[in-house]
């Protein structure tokens, strides 16, 4: 018999049985899954209709579990499917969206400190070590910021970035021209009393101490064609607010750039540019604020063409919303709250979770948000469950929530962790709350990896 033919049907055959061990494992993963509930308080028939999809993954075994539990008036059921990790089923969990981010960039290479650190830099090689407090407003009257855009997961893989240069453009690039163009119209004010410190000691060599200057602070959302932006008048660092107000010219609020698909020679020096880019010669201020407020979320609501802004002033939180142009269409109180508040926004409803404690539902009702639920969620925030594993403090756990106009879940797991609790509330009371463990080494990882509906 040819050689040739009796090593090609060797192969063959360890493929095909690598193949069903592979399917044999996969499908013994499948089949052991088992899911154990157990009930704090209430009744667990009111979810009868419940449904939940969830997608565990497990790290070690490279699976993730596909699971969907049916929920009836005496029990549950579940189902398992799985599949195998591959950087298609995992990559568009991880999506990033349209994003504009700014940066403080005042580091000791600047040029403007290139004499003072050139000395102190000497000084240290002769073995001099000594701290140097750097004071910003002798060499900066602005801060200088660096500005970076992201088109997005969806947007970069339709349009990808390509860049040209030749001879005449061959020292062009689109991120310095539009860093020089945010600067010549973003204006952040050195304060008199900010400084960086230079440290220095024979172990540690040279390092610096940037914890009384500004910290940009910023965040930002997008439409189709427009990304929106706020920059925090107060400084940030290491999670640390300051209550120094700091002014920004030409205003303090809501900004907005245009960006699109540009297919373009001769484009911010550069020959020729392919790709999505933001056309920060359009930048305006859309939204004054004042002063005293600080931003604590916004978000693009496309349905209603608007942005939605959760704004801090003065211990009370207020919601906003605002046309794309900048034109206040709402303004609802959500209280003054002692404690910090979580908030959820999931298609017309908002959630905002007073952890430990509460959760106040409002609902957009004729294009306005109304508060529609207002319930006690104590007993199901302090769940403790598995405190070996996940400590005592189970309260930072990441929620989804449904709501139909009648049902209220809460559903709640913790950070690489493949536990969850549910709660249960009518339009005034938690009714029922209990949390599940599974069987399987695993974690949920993305906020897509629960899903819950309603069987009538």
């Amino acid at each position: 018999m040819n050689k040739a033919f009796l090593i090609v049907t060797a192969l063959l055959l360890v493929s095909v049985f690598g193949a069903y061990e592979t399917v044999r494992e996969v499908s013994r993963e499948r089949d052991n899954v088992m899911f154990t509930k157990h009930d704090i308080y209430g009744d667990p028939s009111v979810l009868n209709g419940l449904e939940l999809k969830t997608d565990i993954w497990g790290g070690q075994n490279n699976i993730i579990w596909h699971s969907d539990l049916q929920f009836s008036a005496t029990g549950f059921s579940s189902s398992t499917e799985t599949e195998y990790v591959t950087s298609e089923n995992a990559g568009y969990r991880e999506s990033t969206p349209v994003s504009l981010q700014l940066y403080d960039d005042i580091m000791p290479d600047r040029p403007e400190l290139a004499t003072v650190m050139g000395n102190y830099y000497y000084e240290y090689n002769q073995g001099k070590y000594y701290d140097m407090k750097i004071m910003l407003k002798d060499y900066f009257r602005y801060y200088p910021v660096k500005l970076l855009f992201s088109e997005g997961t969806e947007l970069a893989m339709k349009y990808p970035k390509t860049v040209f240069y030749d001879k005449e453009h061959e020292n062009g690039s689109v991120e310095e021209y539009n860093n020089e163009k945010i600067n010549g119209y973003l204006r952040i004010k050195v304060a008199d009393d900010d400084c960086i410190v230079m440290k220095t000691n024979e172990t540690a060599g040279i390092y610096t101490d940037a914890s009384e200057m500004y910290h940009i602070s910023t965040r930002s959302t997008a439409n189709d064609d427009t990304v929106f932006f706020y920059i925090s008048n107060r400084t940030a660092y290491n999670g640390q607010r300051a209550d120094k107000k700091y002014e920004i010219e030409p205003g303090y609020g809501i900004f907005s750039i245009p960006y699109g698909y540009i297919d373009q020679y001769d484009y911010k020096g550069v020959y020729r540019y392919s790709g999505v880019d933001i056309d920060v010669d359009s930048i305006k201020l859309i939204y004054s604020m004042d002063k005293d407020e600080l931003l604590w979320d916004m978000r693009n609501n496309n349905v209603t063409e608007s942005l939605e802004l959760i704004i801090w002033k003065e211990g009370e939180y207020i919601l906003k919303v605002i046309s794309y142009d900048g034109l206040l269409r709402q303004e609802l109180s959500l209280g003054f709250l002692s404690d910090i508040p979580e908030f959820v926004y999931q298609n017309n409803f908002l959630i905002e979770r007073i952890k430990g404690t509460s959760l106040n539902l409002y609902q957009v009702i004729k294009g306005r948000y109304e508060r529609v639920l207002y319930v006690d969620a104590s007993i199901f925030e302090n769940i403790k469950f598995k405190p070996e594993i996940y400590g005592e403090n189970v309260q930072y756990r990441n929620m989804h929530y449904y709501y139909d106009g009648i049902h209220l879940v809460a559903v709640g797991w913790m950070p690489n962790g493949d536990d969850f609790t549910v709660g249960f509330f009518d339009e005034k009371q938690l009714i029922y709350a209990g949390w599940f463990e599974t069987n399987v080494n695993g974690c949920f990882l993305f906020e897509k990896d629960i899903n819950i509906g309603w069987k009538e």
